[in-house]
């Protein structure tokens, strides 16, 4: 699963800049302009880290663990269908997420 949430939107941007975004020809169809989109989709998101492992830590309680499947959702959804509008709920729940965790680790 890729962690949407550990890059900032300047380094997504940067690595965008580097794609070249416009179609290889002009009699494409659209099942190959899709596919060509895709695959520069996916370039851009290979500067996304990958989850390899879950810990819980001692300051993780149930209110926690369900923001934090709130937020897992999120960026799921905003991986299936990478949309503006996904990926500013996703990084508000990021946020939320981050300040209920400090909040934990605090008590």
């Amino acid at each position: 699963r890729k962690l949407w949430g550990k890059v900032s939107s300047d380094d997504i941007l940067k690595e965008a800049s580097n794609v070249n975004w416009f179609y290889s020809g002009t009699g494409l169809s659209s099942e190959s302009m899709w596919e060509e989109l895709h695959g520069k989709l996916m370039d851009v998101s290979e500067i996304v880290p990958i989850q390899k492992n879950s810990i819980n830590m001692p300051w993780c309680n149930s209110s926690l663990k369900r923001s934090r499947k709130s937020k897992d959702k999120a960026w799921a959804k905003f991986d299936i269908s990478p949309t503006k509008e996904n990926l500013n709920i996703a990084m508000d729940m990021q946020s939320k997420y981050e300040d209920r965790e400090t909040k934990s680790q605090i008590k």
